[in-house]
């Protein structure tokens, strides 16, 4: 990992997660994380599709999740179910890495 970032939810779907950011994603691909409040750790990788500055100084980064179907749900299960539990989304930690 070269580089960490933390994330607001913006949007998400079953194929990718809209983000803000303070900084901009400089890698094609990241691994992104939370922590539930029972302490469980969800991970899940992506690929950057773009990522654009916003009038306010800040960067909105589209991602594409990577990984099976059944990894993904879990992913975005486990993110509507800390914002049920919350009223509002986790932060999503952000690791970028590059690939050849």
């Amino acid at each position: 990992m070269l580089d960490q970032n933390l994330g607001t939810i913006q949007n998400i779907s079953q194929k990718g997660i809209l983000l803000k950011v303070t900084h901009p994603v400089k890698y094609n691909y990241v691994e992104m994380n939370f922590n539930s409040k029972r302490g469980m750790r969800h991970n899940m990788d992506g690929k950057v599709i773009y990522c654009k500055e916003t009038p306010s100084g800040q960067y909105e980064i589209g991602i594409r999740l990577l990984g099976s179907e059944d990894q993904i749900k879990v992913f975005v299960k486990a993110l509507v179910h800390y914002h049920l539990q919350q009223q509002k989304m986790p932060n999503i930690k952000i690791s970028g890495f590059l690939t050849q």
